[in-house]
């Protein structure tokens, strides 16, 4: 055995390697020098060292409470610039991914309710935060050309559709089951643009479908307010806009459905007097 001349230092499982015992080994090489007992915990906490030299776990368990206890106190020096730069390059272009630990303890949370003091104290906390125009652009940045990882794609499949906490059936109760199909239809008629704007939703999703005179109205007066005349493809700004100013938004896209699709206006002169009616009598 020649590892006593090669190595500086020989450990415990480096000696069962070659089948001796620690005493067979002291009298082979009196004066070679073993590894300290720190580094030999360490070894034996990190599961380090040869395979055949075997661990039970109450040992593990015991060398890592002296190893704990040892550094209990002792603060990690403050991270440099330097070294925050490293680690940020490292990083970069790695998709993180969730841990079987991290999706353990999302699905202990699934289903838990929070008091209601906890939650006020969750609302007073984040009030008023807002972000400043350098963060906005920062986490843009951040996310400009990243695939969605792991972990994002899981928490969206968790709420989706019937799992997502306002789920109420997929079927809008005030507009009914055909709403889906009508709201495409005009999707389809605007080529999926903004009336507006003119713009296409960039990330590829649907944009809203807005009632100019709202639904509410045409359906307390019994009639259909899911027509070609008084649906229109809207942006969510633009959308915000009409709803925000009924008295401008009714005119304006009105002159514009008919000015692009050559609506003749009987619908609106048609339901503009039984509304009228409606308000004159009641």
């Amino acid at each position: 055995m020649t590892c006593g001349k090669k190595y500086h230092k020989i450990s415990p499982s480096h000696i069962a390697l070659h089948g001796l015992s620690m005493l067979d080994y002291r009298s082979m090489f009196p004066n070679a020098p073993l590894e300290s007992k720190s580094t030999q915990a360490k070894k034996v906490l990190w599961g380090v060292g040869h395979k055949p030299f075997l661990v039970s776990e109450e040992t593990r368990r015991l060398a890592g409470i002296k190893i704990s206890q040892k550094l209990k106190g002792k603060k990690k020096p403050p991270r440099t610039a330097e070294h925050s730069k490293n680690i940020s390059l490292a990083k970069l272009g790695k998709i993180p991914t969730a841990t079987p630990k991290m999706m353990a303890a999302w699905e202990r949370q699934k289903g838990r309710k929070i008091s209601e003091e906890h939650r006020q104290r969750l609302i007073e906390s984040n009030t008023g935060k807002k972000w400043t125009e350098e963060q906005h652009k920062n986490y843009s940045l951040s996310r400009r050309g990243r695939p969605f990882t792991i972990t994002e794609k899981w928490w969206a499949a968790r709420q989706r559709g019937e799992n997502h906490y306002k789920w109420k059936g997929g079927v809008n109760p005030v507009y009914g089951e055909a709403w889906p199909s009508i709201a495409n239809g005009i999707r389809d008629r605007d080529y999926w643009t903004c009336l507006r704007c003119g713009k296409k939703n960039p990330k590829g999703a649907a944009y809203p479908v807005h009632h100019i005179t709202p639904a509410a109205d045409i359906m307390a007066v019994d009639e259909c307010p899911h027509v070609n005349e008084n649906l229109a493809t809207l942006c969510p700004k633009h959308h915000a806009e009409a709803d925000g100013n009924l008295e401008w938004s009714v005119g304006y896209y009105r002159e514009k459905l008919m000015s692009l699709y050559g609506y003749l206006g009987d619908w609106y002169i048609k339901i503009d007097a039984v509304l009228a009616n409606v308000d004159r009598n009641g």
